[in-house]
Order: structure tokens, then C-alpha cells, then sequence
């Protein structure tokens, strides 16, 4: 008898309590929560990535940060050697 046939059997029984599962508006919000804590991460990681290839281009930010400029306003304001 395998792991799941003997849970099964246990189950049937009221041997055990069945899973807890929470309400859909809760599984919703837990989805966007995992989502939206990957995306800060992956957003991270490319800020750190291009801060990277500017250091090693010679391209100085000064006091403005990746997370506050946009392409068009770094094109304006950035000294570019």
C-alpha cells in the first residue's frame, strides 16, 4: 500500500482532518502577493544589472538613482564621456 492510497484510507475513516483550505479572495491575494514580491525582485536585479554595465562603462549616476530616472530623462542629464 502505497503513501497515498493509506492517507486516502485514513481519510475516508476520520482518521485525519482534511487540508485547510483558505477562500478564494484569499488565494487570489496571496497569488498577487508572490507575484508582486517576484516582479520587486526581478526589477531589482535588472536595476543592479544596469548599474553594473554603466559602472564599467565609465558612466557616473552621481546622486540620481535607477530607481527614480527614466531612459529619457538619463539621456538629457547624464554626462556621458
Amino acid at each position: 500500500m502505497n503513501d497515498a492510497t493509506w492517507l486516502a484510507d485514513l481519510l475516508a475513516h476520520d482518521l485525519i482532518r482534511s487540508s485547510f483550505v483558505p477562500p478564494t479572495p484569499i488565494q487570489e491575494l496571496r497569488d498577487l502577493t508572490r507575484t508582486r514580491k517576484q516582479l520587486v525582485r526581478e526589477i531589482s536585479q535588472h536595476s543592479l544589472r544596469i548599474q553594473k554595465v554603466l559602472e564599467d562603462a565609465k558612466v557616473s549616476l552621481g546622486r540620481w538613482s535607477l530607481t527614480r530616472i527614466t531612459a529619457r530623462h538619463f539621456a538629457k542629464r547624464a554626462p556621458i564621456p
